[in-house]
């Protein structure tokens, strides 16, 4: 969320890239709620017919989200998760674009609700797990 506002307010980032494997794709599209990526069921026997590993991160999994402004001066968003375009857990009008402000609200309300220590740089971070 912040790399997205900052290359909003700055205005000059083309691309922001980040590559992980799928230890780390999978997780961040369940946060991210994606459906078929977020699914939970309590039945063991269910597991295989709603968690599908090969569906959710594929060799070259990949997610972006592709800011426009609209001719109202909005900032609009669109996510795709490999290559096609999938709709992010939120009412639009618009679908598949999604009003920033909208988005980044959610977003920021899943991650408040983890109650998870916010930290003003990856080296506090990592100084805090040190000495925990």
């Amino acid at each position: 969320l912040s790399t997205s506002e900052n290359a909003i307010k700055n205005e000059n980032i083309a691309a922001n890239l980040r590559f992980a494997h799928a230890e780390t794709v999978v997780p961040f599209a369940s946060l991210l709620k994606i459906d078929f990526a977020s699914k939970q069921t309590n039945d063991l026997n269910n597991v295989e017919n709603i968690w599908k590993d090969y569906e959710v991160s594929p060799m070259g999994a990949n997610i972006q989200w592709i800011f426009y402004k609209n001719e109202k001066n909005d900032i609009l968003v669109k996510m795709l998760y490999n290559e096609k375009e999938i709709n992010f857990p939120i009412e639009s009008n618009m679908k598949p674009y999604y009003k920033w402000n909208d988005v980044r609200k959610y977003y920021e309300k899943v991650i408040n609700d983890l109650k998870i220590k916010k930290y003003d740089t990856i080296v506090d971070e990592v100084k805090y797990f040190k000495t925990s």
